[in-house]
């Protein structure tokens, strides 16, 4: 990630790289589209969003997240989560507002 602000506990989202870079790139490149419109479904910490934010979204480019955010039994910890999510944003928004 080119910000080093984020902090992630779980690096998941780091093996999904290459396929969503050639996933996007064929779509914008081969399919000669621009991405309008993104949704995203389950976010965990947000590294996935925060990706897709500095390499691939645009000026207007719709970019929904859609988790319920509220975690399962065998996820501990969840709240803090939510909280370090936030933290995330105010990063984000800082970063495109500069």
């Amino acid at each position: 990630m080119e910000n080093n602000n984020y902090k992630f506990t779980k690096p998941w989202f780091e093996p999904m790289k290459e396929s969503w870079d050639t996933i996007f790139n064929w779509y914008i490149t081969e399919g000669k589209n621009e991405l309008k419109s993104v949704l995203e479904i389950g976010s965990f910490e947000g590294m996935a969003s925060v990706y897709m934010c500095e390499k691939w979204l645009k000026d207007g480019t719709h970019y929904h997240v859609v988790d319920t955010f509220g975690g399962s039994e065998n996820e501990i910890g969840h709240q803090d989560m939510i909280k370090q999510i936030n933290a995330q944003v105010k990063v984000i928004l800082t970063i495109l507002f500069m």
